[in-house]
């Protein structure tokens, strides 16, 4: 009984990763990419550093000369040093309103560009932290979608 209740637990799990994968391949370049900056900031909350890194170009460099390697290292600081003490959660959270994510594709270079709101709050109360106009160039590298450069400005707030 216990073998069939395991069987069932890893066919469905099996199912559910073979039907995500098939939902992103047959997702336009548009969605994969506002997929993308989706799970980026999902990850931004739960401080995993390594599914926002994903999003960057190994070649990726903002207008100041920053790196992967500093972008890095920005996060890893936030993320290990700053927790909630009641909660033991990263204090921040991040959102895109989608009303103000416009994503362009052109199809025959392979390149997109993304422009929107990037939000930090605060997790306890959703206060705002940091409010930045974002303009992004992307590129598809080995199959996933990636960010080649970008600027932004703040709007309101503070960058953490």
């Amino acid at each position: 009984m216990l073998q069939r209740g395991l069987a069932f637990i890893a066919g469905a799990l099996l199912l559910w990763f073979v039907a995500q994968r098939l939902i992103l391949a047959l997702a336009s370049d548009e969605t994969r990419i506002r997929m993308a900056l989706s799970e980026g900031c999902a990850a931004y909350g739960e401080a995993r550093a390594r599914p926002i890194m994903e999003l960057l170009s190994p070649a990726w460099r903002d207008p100041s000369g920053a790196t992967r390697d500093d972008v890095l290292a920005w996060l890893g600081a936030q993320f290990l040093t700053e927790r909630d003490r009641a909660t033991g959660l990263f204090p921040r959270i991040a959102t895109i309103p989608a009303e103000s994510l416009t994503v362009t594709v052109e199809e025959a270079g392979g390149t997109a560009q993304a422009v929107f709101e990037l939000l930090l709050l605060r997790r306890r109360d959703e206060a705002l932290v940091w409010r930045v106009h974002v303009q992004s160039d992307w590129r598809e590298e080995d199959g996933a979608w990636v960010v080649t450069g970008a600027d932004w400005r703040t709007l309101e707030g503070r960058q953490p």
